[in-house]
């Protein structure tokens, strides 16, 4: 009862600090005007036929999905599926396969709101991609008896709900249909919570859906001129704390080739990274191939080409882990090159997993990176790690096949 109190006024401050926030960000912006008339919005585009809803928060959620979506629409061609989305940075870039009936802004989770959600959709089952907790929305959905997954978990010892008394999440996660984690270390952890009956180790969709990237057929002939024969570094996912460690060794190295993807790619912060590297760069979304020759900087200044330009470098860099967390390392490991990155990964069971084979290595200084870079150079070193990288990235692998045997035998399909 206390914590309903809490949450209930909790929400409500966090709903009246975004509309705040909306009057100067661009996302807050994003966040409510998606919300506006959502109810009418879902009613008008709603398909006929049996509901599937998958609940993405945000894009790396809804990369996780992906693979998830396919081989539900492989094995039943005829069910619906509803995509609702948390954050803006999933629903405004993702793009639609012809897979997904319909998408929309997941509402504030109050009880009002959860009940209409499912009034309009009746969904036949519901699977929540990793661990966003609703309340109010997840317990209507086991009160009413409807099928309620949870796929791509990670649980780890210092989360909230372990924690904090009478909370309803680990009810939820007792009462639902079925937890899908991608480790060990979760499966462990989620035992001694008492998780067990419903319990399943289905490992990551992350790999399967980078394996079919590094495998799609993809080539880029200006990025291949620009690279040639020459040593590359690919950083994804570039923050500040990144550039700080990485941009004097651009200055020092003047033989090594950088591709450089900023995790904001607004013409801005583009411009000021430009500005930073201070040397002359080519910009990916507009350069000319005359343009390549003798530049030793490509800037990715458009979203959606990261994940499959790493298969021109030789080892990578990804950011995030000197700020709010380390972004995908999956992505790179799919095409066997060894990856560096911050301090700030612990919250990232791959990365812990991939730092203990020597797979992937942390810096936290300039000279630390420049360290890494040099011994990778060696391209003995690089083919030797290629080798592990894909033994270890294999086993990872297939985890989509083993959600969808579930969502079978759990009635869920």
């Amino acid at each position: 009862m206390i914590f309903s109190l809490v949450y209930g006024v909790g929400i409500r401050i966090y709903y009246a600090a975004i509309c705040l926030a909306s009057f100067w960000n661009s996302k807050a912006k994003d966040w409510i005007k998606g919300r506006q008339d959502w109810e009418n919005n879902l009613r008008t585009n709603l398909p006929k036929g049996q509901i599937f809803w998958i609940h993405a928060s945000s894009l790396g959620e809804y990369e996780m999905a992906r693979p998830i979506i396919r081989a539900i629409k492989q094995e039943k061609p005829d069910t619906q599926i509803v995509l609702s989305f948390f954050s803006p940075s999933g629903y405004n870039h993702f793009k639609d396969e012809g897979l997904v009936s319909v998408k929309f802004y997941l509402p504030l989770d109050t009880p009002y709101n959860a009940k209409i959600v499912l009034d309009i959709l009746k969904p036949k089952a519901v699977l929540f991609i990793k661990y966003e907790f609703w309340p109010n929305l997840l317990q209507l959905i086991i009160k009413q008896e409807i099928p309620l997954f949870f796929a791509g978990v990670v649980f780890r010892s210092d989360q909230w709900f372990w924690k904090v008394p009478a909370n309803p999440v680990l009810k939820i996660l007792k009462s639902c249909t079925a937890v899908m984690v991608q480790n060990q270390q979760s499966l462990e952890l989620a035992h001694r919570y008492g998780l067990s009956s419903h319990l399943f180790l289905t490992g990551d969709t992350r790999f399967d859906r980078a394996r079919e990237i590094s495998l799609s057929e993809y080539s880029n002939s200006m990025v291949e001129n620009f690279r040639k024969n020459h040593y590359t570094v690919i950083v994804g996912s570039s923050w500040i704390g990144d550039e700080e460690r990485y941009i004097p060794l651009i200055h020092k190295y003047l033989h090594w080739r950088w591709i450089i993807a900023p995790h904001d790619v607004s013409e801005s912060n583009v411009q000021r990274l430009a500005k930073a590297l201070s040397l002359p760069t080519v910009f990916f979304a507009k350069a000319q191939h005359s343009e390549i020759f003798e530049k030793r900087v490509l800037l990715i200044d458009t979203i959606g080409h990261l994940s499959r330009l790493y298969r021109y470098a030789d080892i990578a860099l990804v950011g995030g882990a000197f700020g709010s967390g380390l972004h995908n390392i999956v992505e790179a490991l799919a095409y066997g090159i060894p990856v560096l990155f911050g301090p700030k990964h612990h919250k990232f069971w791959e990365a812990e997993e991939a730092i203990s084979h020597q797979l992937a290595h942390s810096y936290s200084t300039s000279t630390d990176l420049e360290k890494w870079l040099i011994h990778y150079e060696n391209a003995e070193n690089r083919q030797l790690t290629k080798g592990e990288i894909e033994h270890w990235f294999t086993k990872y692998t297939d985890a989509t096949s083993r959600v969808i045997n579930i969502l079978k035998a759990k009635e869920g399909l």
